[in-house]
């Protein structure tokens, strides 16, 4: 996938020279470009034991969310580009979709780990404690923790699919 990080950053730059020189828009941009490629090198490279140091990291999650708002400024720094006529809408769609894919595998493999704990907060937002208006109960973050295994905890996500997420994938699939 590494490879596919090289070839939209290349492509991406390709369009920035079309930039007229002196644009600060185009200076922006490229260091959006940089600050895209190096943390999705952190986040998705696969060299063995430096990648599991990588995935063991409390920063990671610090990592994709900052990659996924670099990717947003980017994809709104193209759409003003585009505005100005500095690149044409095949360009722009072209290179949205190449950033959208790595945000939707970055969702994919990453962050399931954030929507776990957010649907923890949900849930218990939706006690009743909250809808009478009650101080909600606190959740023991250390006893969420200890119910899980040992190797739940430790282990990197599987790329196994589980059923819900290959039929978003297949939804999104149909769309494109």
């Amino acid at each position: 996938m590494e490879n596919n990080f090289i070839k939209i950053t290349n492509v991406a730059y390709g369009v920035l020279e079309f930039f007229p020189d002196g644009e600060p828009l185009k200076n922006k941009a490229k260091e959006k470009v940089l600050a895209i490629l190096e943390n999705a090198t952190l986040i998705f490279d696969d060299n063995g034991w430096l990648s599991l140091k990588k995935y063991l990291l409390p920063e990671r999650e610090k990592t994709m969310m900052q990659l996924l708002d670099d990717i947003e400024i980017l994809e709104r720094y193209f759409a003003l580009a585009k505005n100005q006529n500095y690149i044409s809408d095949i360009n722009f769609l072209i290179l949205t979709k190449e950033y959208n894919k790595i945000k939707n595998s970055i969702n994919i493999r990453g962050l399931i780990k954030i929507n776990e704990k957010v649907s923890l907060v949900t849930g218990a937002l939706n006690t009743p404690s909250v809808i009478s208006h009650k101080k909600p109960d606190r959740i023991d973050m250390q006893s969420v923790i200890n119910e899980k295994k040992y190797s739940e905890r430790q282990d990197p996500p599987s790329d196994k699919l589980l059923a819900r997420q290959r039929k978003i994938l297949d939804i999104l699939g149909q769309r494109n």
